[in-house]
């Protein structure tokens, strides 16, 4: 599938056409699919707010998201190789989902104190 999704998108760029996520939307439109991403995300918030925390940052399923969930910031990164995205923080401590060739996504506020945590 991605090989497929390499060459969809190498005639779009020789046909002055932008990146295509062919694959990303493949799977997002196969319910199975969609159903493990949801109950991921749902998980991951759920988990982080019960640890007391504001969010969670996530890269594994791949699917780029900004949203809060039950008031749970949950941010995924997505990937630079389907969805070509990536979580950024901002001078003013507003993280952002940039996609490939430059769409952005509605901002989010960092909350007061910035916590890592390594887990």
């Amino acid at each position: 599938m991605m090989r497929w999704n390499h060459q969809v998108n190498d005639l779009r760029r020789a046909l002055g056409r932008p990146y295509w996520p062919l694959t990303e939307r493949l799977k997002l439109r196969i319910g199975t699919s969609l159903r493990y991403i949801e109950q991921f995300e749902q998980l991951a918030a759920r988990h982080a707010a019960r640890l007391g925390y504001d969010g969670v940052v996530c890269g594994h399923i791949h699917r780029a998201n900004l949203r809060h969930i039950a008031g749970t910031r949950y941010c995924n990164t997505g990937d630079w190789v389907e969805s070509c995205s990536a979580l950024i923080e901002d001078p003013r401590g507003q993280l952002q989902l940039l996609r490939w060739p430059g769409a952005r996504v509605a901002p989010s506020r960092a909350a007061a104190e910035p916590v890592a945590d390594a887990a």
